[in-house]
């Protein structure tokens, strides 16, 4: 007979299993980090520290997306808060071990919030260019499509999580129930 801790790390090597195997994250990064660089060059333009940067698609449609009200609506620009999702999503995925689901759930959570809080931002500005402004930015929806496919694997990351505290929370619970009616 198997006991529960030899079934866990059987389901760890399991394909498929592991949602924090170092195989998802490292594909998570590096699309992290190409989020990062294009957030960087977008920021480094509204912060008048670069010329604006080429679309060979929108032309003049890029400027008006980086120059709308909205992209200044805050005391810094959209792109360097970007940017700065972008880094401290690099920094959660990387933080942890390869059990991370089961052993570090806050960290876990802080990079499915910060994930899934991009997401959602990513969504609100494609709408915003495209209804808001009626023009487009290359770049910029380069970003928002990055941030939407890195939004479900910290969804699927966070779901491991919950599913692992409640077996746990099982667990214990089928323990103290045993333990109640020995006595």
């Amino acid at each position: 007979m198997q006991t529960d801790l030899a079934l866990d790390r059987k389901a760890m090597r399991a394909p498929g299993r592991n949602p924090s195997r170092w195989t998802k994250r490292t594909t998570v990064l590096v699309l992290t980090l190409i989020g990062l660089v294009v957030a960087a060059r977008l920021a480094a333009y509204q912060l008048h520290l670069a010329s604006l940067p080429p679309d060979p698609i929108f032309g003049a449609g890029t400027e008006r997306v980086l120059d709308s009200p909205l992209s200044h609506w805050l005391p810094v620009p959209d792109a360097v808060l970007g940017a700065s999702a972008y880094a401290a999503e690099a920094v959660l995925v990387v933080l942890g071990r390869n059990d991370r689901f089961r052993t570090a759930p806050l960290l876990v959570f802080a990079y499915a919030a910060v994930a899934l809080g991009m997401g959602v931002t990513a969504v609100v500005l494609v709408l915003y260019q495209a209804i808001g402004l009626r023009s487009g930015c290359t770049l910029c929806l380069g970003s928002a499509l990055l941030s939407l496919l890195l939004a479900p694997p910290a969804f699927f990351e966070a779901r491991a999580t919950l599913r692992e505290r409640a077996r746990r929370l099982g667990r214990r619970d089928s323990v103290s129930r045993r333990n109640a009616t020995v006595r």
